[in-house]
């Protein structure tokens, strides 16, 4: 299976320059060497040096994060979990409030959450973009187990009650 990095930036009206303006540097600089292909929402920045489209159906978004073998997302929920569920190594890298990103920063709060649970890496502005992914092939990411099942016994459990 070709290496394939896939890049989901989301669907809302919210841009993330910053982060295909630095996988354009490293691919020009021949530190990332895979195809990438990047799903880049309401960014108005144009990659030079990989594909690129503003939206997928929700059909193409699914095959492109089961072919890939590293997936580079913002911190939207869906992206992650989707990422999660075809178990693919995660870089989470959150959109920011002082690059006008975001409102706030929550994804920085999502992101940390996945991190901490070793079900993704967070990306950090000064960590070496190229490195994380090449830790990707090798580090042993948990399995993301859902926690519904206990949370329908804990309301069964609680309707049985007299």
């Amino acid at each position: 299976m070709e290496n394939f990095i896939f890049v989901s930036l989301g669907s809302r009206n919210l841009q993330l320059n910053r982060i295909l303006k630095v996988l354009d540097d490293e691919i020009e600089n021949g530190r990332i060497q895979e195809r990438v292909f990047a799903q880049i929402g309401a960014s108005d920045y144009s990659p030079k040096h990989y594909s690129h489209v503003r939206f997928l159906t929700q059909k193409d978004f699914n095959e492109n994060i089961k072919r890939c073998t590293v997936l580079i997302t913002h911190g939207g929920v869906g992206s992650v979990m989707e990422g999660l569920k075809q178990r693919k190594p995660i870089i989470i890298i959150p959109r920011m409030k002082r690059y006008r990103e975001n409102v706030d920063d929550h994804q920085i709060e999502i992101g940390e959450v996945f991190a901490e649970h070793n079900l993704a890496f967070l990306y950090r502005e000064q960590d070496d973009l190229a490195e994380l992914i090449e830790r990707c092939r090798t580090h042993l990411f948990s399995v993301y187990q859902s926690g519904n099942s206990r949370c329908l016994q804990m309301i069964e459990e609680f309707l049985e009650e007299p």
